[in-house]
Parts: structure tokens; C-alpha cells; sequence
């Protein structure tokens, strides 16, 4: 009589798995420009960390976005991730402002 009253279809959460996918892919770049940084310049190595955190800002929205558990992890890991890399490159900007005559 009703159709698909007793079958529970589970729905992928698409926003939660972006935001993790997302915050790998950067943290996996800010490890490898923070690993090879005489491949750029002090400045450029900065812009790049900027954009990095951006990326970090997009992925939080990525997370609010998702459901359950998954909402929670995204947003907790997108938190500390985002203020471990602008810790670096707050320090890195502050090297670069030394440095420079």
C-alpha cells in the first residue's frame, strides 16, 4: 500500500565529505610548501599560506553544511587546522617583515 515506508535509504552527506576532502587536499599543500620553501620566495610562500586559509574558510561552510557527526568533526577539524596554519603564517609574515629592509 506504502511504498517505501520500511525501507531507510541513507543519503550520502556530500558537504561533509567536500569539507574533508577539501581540508586534506590544503593541509597536505601547506605541509609540502612548508617542507620545500626554496622552491619560493619568503613572500610568495606567505601569499600562498593566505590562500591556504581561505581554502580553510570555504571548507568550514562546507562543513556547517553537513549533517550529524560529521558536522561536528568537519567544523572541529577545520578550526584547529585554520589556527595552525595562521599561526604559521602569521610567523612567516612576521620573518618576511624582518627580514626586509
Amino acid at each position: 500500500m506504502f511504498k517505501g515506508v520500511g525501507k531507510m535509504q541513507k543519503k550520502k552527506d556530500v558537504w561533509g565529505i567536500r569539507s574533508v576532502i577539501l581540508s586534506s587536499v590544503l593541509f597536505i599543500f601547506a605541509i609540502i610548501i612548508f617542507i620545500l620553501p626554496k622552491i619560493f620566495e619568503l613572500g610568495t610562500v606567505v601569499l600562498l599560506y593566505i590562500v591556504i586559509l581561505f581554502g580553510f574558510i570555504v571548507s568550514f561552510f562546507f562543513g556547517l553544511k553537513s549533517k550529524g557527526h560529521m558536522k561536528i568533526f568537519c567544523i572541529v577539524t577545520n578550526i584547529v587546522l585554520f589556527l595552525g596554519v595562521g599561526v604559521v603564517t602569521f610567523l612567516l609574515a612576521l620573518a618576511y617583515g624582518i627580514s626586509e629592509p
